[in-house]
C-alpha cells in the first residue's frame, strides 16, 4: 500500500518533466459541432496527431474555430441506449467497444500517451470509451469540476493510479473504471451523483479508498456488481436511507469491508450474493419493516474464512417472504438468536441457509402463537431450540433502570442518555412494529391503541443489543 502511494505522488511529480508537452492545433483533433445544456461548442472525437513517442504529454484546447472544446467523443445517452437495439443481448453491446480518443480499444490499446491534460477547457462530458484501454503505465488524466457527464467504460481497461472526481458531476455511467486495476485512489463521489450504474468500479482491485467515499447518503441505486472484486476497499459500509433494493453482486468479494448493521428502512430486496465474502458483519443484523426477499447466498462467506462469522444476532421483519439458499452460509456459525416477527414462516430454500451448527445451537424466538407453525415449516423445523417471543428466555439483555426506564401509568419510555443509542424498535405481543427511530430523545410516548404488552429493543453505538419486555396500563 505504501508503495502505491509513493507511486502516485512520484507521478504526479514528474509526469510534465517526463512528457513531451505537444502543442494544441485543430489539426490534431477529428470534431463535430455539439450542443450540451443549451451550450454550443466542440467535441473532440480522435487524436489524429502523431502517437509514435512514449510518454506523450496531450493537451486538450480550450477552443477551436473560436467555439469552446465542451466534450470529449461525445455520445448523449439517448444515442448510447439506441447502440444497444438490434443486438442479441445488452452485454453484446457493452462489450463491442468504440474507439477512444486516441482510436484505441481493447484489441488495440494506447501505450504511448503519459498525460492529458483537460484543465484548460471547459469540459462538461466525457464520452464512451474516451479513456479506456490508454495502458501506458500510471496513466494520469486531468478533468475540470465543470464536467457534468461521464459516459459508460470512459476508463474501462486503463491504467490511471489516481482519479479525482469533477465536483460538479450529474452522471457516472455503467462500467466507468471497469478492470482499472491499477486505479488506487478515488475521491469522495460528490453529493451530486445519485446513481452508482452496473459494474461502475467492477475489478478495481487496488483500490484502496473507504467505501463511504464512494456510496453517500444520497446515493438512490447501486447497479449490480458495482464494488465486485474490489478487494482492497476498506471501512464499514453504510447504506443509503432509500435504498430500496441492494442488487446482484453489488459488494461480492468486497473482502475488506465490514457490512454494518444499519439496512435501510425502504429496503425490499436483497439479490443474489449482495455482500457475499465481506470481511465481517455486524453483531445485531436488524432487518426493517418492507423487506420481502433475501436471495441466494446474498451474505455467503466460505467455510474456511474464519473472520467472517460475526453475526450473533438476527432480526428478521414481519413482510419477510422468503430467504433463498446459503443466504447466510459461513456467516452464521456463532449466531445466538434470531427474532422472526412473520406470523406466516417465510419460505426457506435449502437446509444450507444457515450454518449447520445454527440448527443446534441458535435460539428462534417466533411470534405469540406461531410455535406449531415454525415447528411444521420447512427448514425452520430444524432448529432445535424454537421459543415464541414471549416467553421468560426472550429477555437476551435488559438495561431497565441504567439507561431507559418505563412509566407504565403514563405510556412513557424515558432514555437517560439517547446520543450513546443508535435505534429503537417497538413492537407488539404479535410482533408487529408500531415504532421504530434513528432520531431518539430523552422520551417516548407509546400510543397502546388497547395494546398491553410490548416489546422494546434498543441498539446502542457501541454494537450491543438490549431488549426487554414490559406492559403499560
Amino acid at each position: 500500500m505504501m508503495k502505491k502511494i509513493l507511486l502516485i505522488l512520484l507521478t504526479i511529480t514528474t509526469l510534465r518533466v517526463i512528457g513531451q508537452n505537444l502543442p494544441a492545433t485543430q489539426n490534431q483533433w477529428e470534431y463535430s459541432e455539439v450542443t450540451i445544456n443549451g451550450i454550443n461548442g466542440i467535441s473532440l472525437n480522435r487524436y489524429i496527431g502523431e502517437l509514435n513517442q512514449n510518454d506523450q504529454y496531450i493537451n486538450i484546447p480550450n477552443s477551436i474555430d473560436s467555439k469552446p472544446v465542451i466534450a470529449l467523443c461525445y455520445m448523449s445517452k439517448t444515442n448510447y441506449m439506441r447502440r444497444l437495439v438490434g443486438r442479441s443481448s445488452d452485454s453484446d453491446a457493452l462489450w463491442s467497444p468504440l474507439s477512444g480518443l486516441f482510436g484505441q480499444n481493447k484489441t488495440t490499446p494506447n501505450t504511448n500517451v503519459r498525460e492529458v491534460n483537460a484543465l484548460n477547457a471547459n469540459i462538461l462530458h466525457v464520452g464512451p470509451y474516451t479513456f479506456s484501454y490508454c495502458q501506458n503505465r500510471n496513466t494520469s488524466i486531468s478533468l475540470t469540476n465543470n464536467v457534468k457527464e461521464i459516459m459508460p467504460f470512459a476508463f474501462s481497461g486503463s491504467e490511471i493510479v489516481n482519479f479525482n472526481f469533477p465536483t460538479s458531476l450529474e452522471y457516472l455511467g455503467a462500467y466507468t473504471f471497469y478492470n482499472c486495476k491499477e486505479l488506487a485512489y478515488a475521491s469522495p463521489i460528490p453529493s451530486t451523483v445519485t446513481r452508482i450504474e452496473l459494474g461502475t468500479f467492477y475489478g478495481c482491485v487496488d483500490l484502496i479508498t473507504s467505501i463511504s467515499h464512494l456510496v453517500h447518503e444520497n446515493i438512490e441505486y447501486i447497479g449490480s456488481y458495482a464494488f465486485k472484486n474490489c478487494t482492497s476497499l476498506e471501512g464499514t459500509l453504510t447504506l443509503p436511507k432509500q435504498l430500496d433494493q441492494i442488487n446482484d453482486g453489488v459488494f461480492d468479494n468486497c473482502s475488506k469491508i465490514s457490512v454494518g448493521s444499519q439496512m435501510p428502512q425502504s429496503l425490499k430486496f436483497i439479490e443474489r450474493r449482495a455482500f457475499a465474502e465481506s470481511k465481517s458483519y455486524t453483531k445485531n443484523l436488524i432487518f426493517n419493516e418492507g423487506l420481502i426477499n433475501i436471495a441466494d447466498s446474498a451474505f455467503y462467506r466460505k467455510w474456511y474464512q474464519d473472520n467472517g462469522r460475526e453475526i450473533e444476532t438476527i432480526v428478521f421483519p414481519s413482510s419477510l417472504n422468503s430467504i433463498e439458499s446459503c443466504a447466510f452460509r459461513g456467516t452464521s456459525s456463532n449466531l445466538q438468536t434470531i427474532h422472526i416477527h412473520a406470523l406466516t414462516p417465510p419460505v426457506v430454500t435449502g437446509k444450507k441457509t444457515f450454518d449447520e451448527s445454527s440448527y443446534r445451537n441458535t435460539t428462534l424466538y417466533v411470534p405469540q402463537g406461531t410455535l406449531t407453525k415454525y415447528k411444521e415449516a420447512t427448514i425452520w423445523k430444524e432448529f432445535n431450540n424454537i421459543e415464541e417471543i414471549n416467553s421468560k428466555s426472550t429477555s437476551v439483555k435488559s438495561k431497565r433502570n441504567d439507561i431507559y426506564s418505563i412509566i407504565s401509568n403514563g405510556n412513557r419510555i424515558l432514555f437517560k442518555n439517547p446520543s450513546s443509542m443508535k435505534r429503537i424498535s417497538v413492537y407488539d405481543i404479535l410482533g408487529n412494529i408500531i415504532y421504530q427511530s434513528e432520531k431518539i430523545d430523552n422520551e417516548l410516548k407509546i400510543n397502546t391503541n388497547n395494546n398491553k404488552i410490548f416489546i422494546l429493543m434498543i441498539e446502542t453505538n457501541d454494537g450491543n443489543m438490549y431488549k426487554d419486555k414490559f406492559r403499560m396500563n
